[in-house]
């Protein structure tokens, strides 16, 4: 909670207090509580007034999405979740641990804010194996982006994408991701197939591969926006 909002709600509580006996000699017509868990207790007009004009002075708005920004208790709260949307909105794609490695976060500190940026609609997520991937609210990808931007947060897969957009079929990229990502032949033969089973390699000989059309359009697309970046 700002401390705006904290001077507005002493301000009311203060007002509330000195006019309470004006109020009182006021006494306006009793007022009916309808619900049925209140049933046969009355509420004068001149109790109402005092929280209608605190309620009127603290109400909460949702205004461009900031709610969930605005009213925290605590800004480092409110800090730490624009940090955490922050990071989604500019890696879209990017799963949890990550989220928690990057910003050096604890593990249920990062689940907390993301089930309220969730909760308020502003960040989605989607299972991708065993993570889970999280993109900003406007974010609008079709399943090609998608599996792009997930490769993309692979450091071998994006050195296979990277290398495969910037000089089309590379019959030495097994020695070269292996070189770049320090794994093994193996390892960027698990990749390469996992590409190829997510429709962004061509289906052909496996020592020479090169992008599916799809892909390729896709990844120029993305860089071109600065979602992705080739690696250097």
């Amino acid at each position: 909670m700002n401390n705006s909002r904290q001077l507005r709600i002493l301000l009311c509580l203060v007002l509330g207090a000195t006019f309470w006996p004006i109020f009182l000699s006021l006494r306006p017509p009793e007022i009916k509580v309808q619900s049925t868990e209140l049933a046969g207790i009355s509420i004068s007009g001149c109790t109402l007034v005092p929280f209608v004009i605190a309620a009127s002075f603290t109400r909460i708005t949702d205004d461009d999405n900031n709610l969930v920004f605005k009213t925290d208790v605590d800004a480092r709260a409110a800090s730490t979740r624009e940090s955490i949307f922050a990071l989604i909105e500019h890696n879209p794609g990017i799963h949890f641990r990550d989220i928690c490695r990057r910003l050096e976060k604890e593990i249920g500190v990062v689940q907390y804010h993301v089930y309220i940026l969730k909760k308020f609609g502003l960040i989605t997520s989607e299972k991708d194996g065993r993570f889970t991937r999280f993109y900003a609210k406007n974010a609008r990808f079709d399943d090609v982006a998608r599996n792009i931007l997930a490769s993309w947060q692979r450091p071998v897969e994006k050195t296979i994408l990277s290398l495969l957009a910037s000089n089309g079929e590379q019959r030495s990229i097994m020695k070269s991701v292996m070189s770049s990502c320090a794994v093994t032949s193996q390892a960027v033969t698990w990749h390469l197939n996992r590409l190829k089973a997510n429709g962004l390699l061509q289906d052909g000989d496996p020592a020479s591969p090169a992008l599916a059309i799809p892909a390729r359009d896709r990844i120029t697309s993305l860089a071109k926006q600065g979602i992705i970046q080739f690696n250097d």
